[in-house]
């Protein structure tokens, strides 16, 4: 029989470990009477004992609560509570007889797992300790009489294995037409009793199941229709913000390139108000040039005077030969002061004219900065326009994703009442289901 671990048998390994233990813990205390009974000074053996019997029990408890499903941890077991007992055996006076314990031990390890290798294990286990011991303590145990004794003891293991593993195929034979002939009635009615409780249970679960899903059943037909119509209506509300976004795209758009003309007019208004202001500078150069002009008018007209009144004041002095040249002196002088005047009236003219030519350069300069300003607030607009055509396009494409995405809804919403309408079916054919089990809880009873 191929031997197979189980939860079972590593409970029950950590059991048989727990009996290594106990079976040094009983030798330390046998050998602790045996010292205060009979007075015997073995304790330095007993020292040696105890600390090879903890040595054993160390490693095969780390392996087995380790790894206690593992396949090793058998051998180890056996291993262990073998050589516990040789160790006993060793240590103790009497060991040829607690040798056969080991023996009973290894049976009874060989029928639980219904495996002769243990058998064998322990058969060249023991020949090696022996031999062992023989070589390293011949004064404990004579060897004449060790050989002898440990030769009985091995034939009665061989043969007592063998008697073993037969009355164990026997007994598992014989129990087994037992549990067929004698067991089976009692055994089919705790059966059908469990079985009987079970469908009992299980109907009233059934009935608890077959509410609540009918129950889910309803709600889920009745939130989806009213999920359908609440998508219905979002989708309508979204293709008309669809519809208006697109019209305020359009109407941005629009606006904007009406904005970017505006903006060249504007720009256009700029040059030409920079063009004015050069005019107007011109303009203003040239009044300061005249003014200049007039100034050397005056210069000259006071010369004149002069001359005239130089003029005036020789031909007095000449006399009747002067008078001609006295009457040509004030004609220039006279003509002198009218160019004075004349010249006072075109300063006057001038100074004025400089005065609304300067005037009105300042407000051209003005109308600049203002036609400036707006031109640069056209561009931000323009800007502004241009940034809201981009964002209303992207929301119209987003606004179709989402309405995309309440049609894939809207398909879901429909499988899902579907699926409603396949639960329901299977709610009904489950309360057939739990009918049919009523009717055979109420046969079995009957038979019972």
């Amino acid at each position: 029989m191929v031997y197979s671990m189980t939860k079972f048998e590593a409970r029950f390994n950590k059991i048989l470990l727990l009996i290594a233990l106990i079976i040094l813990i009983f030798g330390a205390t046998t050998f602790l009477i045996d010292n205060l009974v009979q007075k015997i000074e073995n304790k330095k053996e007993v020292a040696q004992y105890l600390i090879s019997g903890l040595i054993l029990l160390v490693i095969p408890a780390f392996v087995i609560f380790k790894w206690p499903e593992s396949k090793f941890s058998k051998y180890l077991l056996i291993f262990d509570v073998a050589l516990e007992l040789l160790l006993f055996s060793y240590f103790s006076r009497e060991s040829n007889d607690r040798s056969y314990t080991l023996i009973y031990l290894l049976l009874a390890f060989s029928s639980v797992y219904m495996n002769n290798r243990f058998i064998v294990y322990g058969f060249i286990l023991g020949l090696i300790l022996s031999f062992c011991q023989l070589i390293v303590n011949p004064k404990l145990i004579p060897s004449w009489n060790a050989l002898s004794n440990y030769s009985m003891v091995y034939f009665a293991f061989v043969a007592s294995a063998g008697l073993m593993f037969y009355t164990s195929k026997v007994s598992y034979d014989f129990l087994l037409q037992v549990i067929r002939d004698d067991s089976i009635v009692e055994f089919q009615n705790k059966n059908l009793e469990k079985i009987m409780n079970t469908i009992n249970k299980d109907t009233t679960i059934l009935n608890t199941i077959k509410t609540k899903i009918a129950n889910i059943s309803d709600d889920l037909s009745k939130n989806s229709k009213d999920v359908a119509v609440a998508v219905e209506e979002i989708s309508s509300t979204m293709e008309q913000l669809t519809s208006s976004t697109i019209s305020i795209a359009n109407n941005a758009k629009l606006t904007s390139n009406e904005m970017n003309e505006t903006a060249e007019m504007s720009a256009q208004g700029m040059i030409f108000m920079e063009d004015s202001s050069k005019a107007f500078q011109e303009l203003v150069d040239s009044t300061s040039r005249i003014m200049f002009a007039i100034n050397q008018i005056y210069e000259i007209t006071e010369q004149t005077t002069l001359l005239a009144l130089n003029a005036t004041i020789e031909a007095a002095r000449a006399g009747e030969q002067g008078k001609g040249f006295s009457v040509v002196a004030k004609e220039i002088q006279k003509l002198a002061e009218k160019s004075n005047l004349v010249a006072k009236n075109i300063e006057a003219i001038l100074t004025s004219s400089n005065e609304a030519i300067l005037s009105t350069y300042e407000k051209n300069q003005k109308t600049y900065g203002i036609f400036a300003s707006i031109n640069k607030n056209i561009n931000n607009l323009a800007n502004l326009f241009s940034q809201i055509t981009l964002a209303t396009e992207e929301e119209s494409r987003s606004t179709q994703d989402v309405i995309s995405s309440l049609d894939e809804i809207t398909s879901n919403i429909e499988l899902t009442v579907n699926f409603s309408d396949d639960i329901s079916r299977y709610s009904k054919q489950l309360n057939t289901i739990t009918t049919e089990l009523i009717d055979i809880q109420e046969e079995f009873k009957k038979k019972l």
